[in-house]
């Protein structure tokens, strides 16, 4: 016990705090530590760009409620230390099973490194984080994307094809969707990555307003099953993060060649 506590008084010197959730006192809405189910982080990062990270995690019933993480980053060691905490908002109609939840933790501009990602109060060791100097590779700032409201994994109604549907809207009638075929990749082996890039049509004038949309796009084959952040760059910046299995589709039909007897082969 002697021996993590001197390590973690070491991690803490010079670091910075970056948010903090606090601590409840108050017995009518108690806190409760989260537990750390899985690390995702995306790899196309820069020192130009904040960082960030997600952290996959369960609360105990529909009861509770994300607080906001605690974090700290030792510069020396290029060490990030989180801590999850969900509060109880109500008592009653309850679920009584936990709930999946997702917390992005944002870091802000790092210097170029290789950082550890440990837990605060065990310090132990759940990821890492690669920050590149430059990324040649990263979305450029005056790339435009769509506003999106949800994305949804899944297959086609005879299960051939892996698809993932945005909805979302454009702000006049002159954009639409660009035809990139990298509009899906994959960018690490638990991260998928979404661009809806949108461009301006060849009208002579356009409509303002918000003009709802469905778009779909297929998953590449390269991209095996498995459990993936989807990762959809939005507007403005934003996001949508959402975890989703993604599923190989069933085997394709059988080819069935008839020779000349009309006798298949």
């Amino acid at each position: 016990m002697v021996f993590l506590v001197n390590i973690a008084s070491v991690l803490l010197t010079s670091t910075s705090l970056i948010t903090s959730g606090g601590v409840s006192t108050s017995s009518s809405n108690p806190m409760t530590d989260l537990p750390t189910e899985k690390i995702y982080t995306l790899s196309a990062i820069s020192e130009q760009s904040p960082a960030e990270f997600v952290v996959e995690t369960e609360v105990p019933n529909s009861c509770f409620d994300l607080s906001r993480p605690s974090v700290r980053v030792n510069h020396e060691r290029n060490v990030i230390l989180f801590h999850l905490e969900a509060r109880q908002i109500n008592t009653r109609g309850c679920s009584d099973q936990p709930l999946s939840a997702l917390s992005v933790i944002h870091l802000g501009k790092l210097s170029a490194g290789h950082y550890d990602i440990l837990e605060l109060k065990s310090l132990k060791k759940r990821g890492e984080l690669e920050i590149q100097k430059q990324n040649p590779s990263a979305v450029q700032d005056d790339t435009r994307f769509a506003e999106i409201s949800s994305a949804m994994v899944h297959q086609d109604v005879l299960g051939y094809r892996r698809l993932l549907t945005l909805t979302g809207f454009f702000n006049n009638s002159c954009s639409t969707f660009g035809t990139a075929t990298s509009s899906v990749r994959q960018t690490s082996s638990t991260v998928i990555e979404v661009l809806p890039e949108i461009h301006k049509k060849s009208m002579t004038s356009c409509e303002l307003g918000r003009i709802p949309f469905i778009r779909t796009f297929e998953i590449p084959d390269s991209i095996e099953s498995g459990r993936y952040l989807i990762h959809v760059f939005a507007a403005n910046g934003r996001y949508i993060d959402r975890i989703a299995s993604v599923e190989t589709g069933i085997e394709k039909t059988q080819t069935v060649v008839w020779n000349q007897d009309s006798s298949p082969q």
